[in-house]
């Protein structure tokens, strides 16, 4: 098998994966179990975390929706850093970005390959105070809107606050539930293996 069928049969399996635990309904009862009770987001992405088809519960900060463009591009330049985390090490990643919001990706990994990513966030590691809400403004701007700066304030200090002595065992949580999820994967894997090969397996004449 050349390169590039290697590299074509990997996507494929990578994005099984990634299909079959955003069809799983226990997959995504758990994802809305974990926001009902810890009031964060939660999204099931591809490995390259863009959002647009994400199985989502709950919302992103609303902050960031109401940031426009360059809080567009603040949240991609933090996904960009997540990205790079992740392809160091597949291991649950963090990081606060510049509006001070904390978001964390955990990787879910079958047979060393990275298939998909649950986001969680966006979240403050503590409450946002005025002087980093005068430093945001800086960064933002308001284009002389002053409407939008109002609303701006308002969803920003409305953000989930959740201390890092708080975050760090949820994020194992949910690294905890993540293997049990790629475990079930491989379970099922093998026993659709082992069915395969009784249908292939020839009759067996009669002594």
């Amino acid at each position: 098998m050349n390169t590039v069928s290697i590299a074509t049969s990997r996507l494929k399996r990578e994005s099984a994966v990634l299909s079959t635990l955003r069809r799983d309904p226990q997959v995504g009862e758990w994802m809305s179990i974990f926001h009902r009770a810890t009031g964060l987001g939660i999204r099931l992405v591809a490995p390259d975390l863009k959002i647009e088809s994400a199985n989502t519960c709950g919302h992103q900060n609303r902050f960031c929706g109401d940031a426009g463009v360059k809080g567009s591009r603040i949240c991609c330049r933090t996904r960009q850093i997540l990205q790079r985390k992740l392809r160091s090490r597949l291991v649950p990643q963090r990081v606060v970005c510049g509006t001070g919001l904390t978001e964390v990706a955990v990787p879910v990994a079958v047979g060393g390959r990275h298939c998909a990513t649950f986001l969680v966030g966006q979240v403050f590691s503590k409450k946002p105070d005025a002087r980093s809400w005068a430093r945001l403004t800086a960064l933002v701007g308001d284009n002389g809107n002053k409407d939008r700066l109002a609303r701006l304030r308002q969803a920003y200090f409305a953000g989930h606050v959740l201390p890092d002595d708080i975050l760090t065992p949820l994020v194992h949580t949910i690294s905890l539930h993540v293997c049990r999820i790629v475990n079930d994967l491989r379970r099922k894997e093998t026993a659709q293996r082992s069915r395969s090969k009784r249908r292939l397996k020839p009759a067996q004449r009669p002594k």
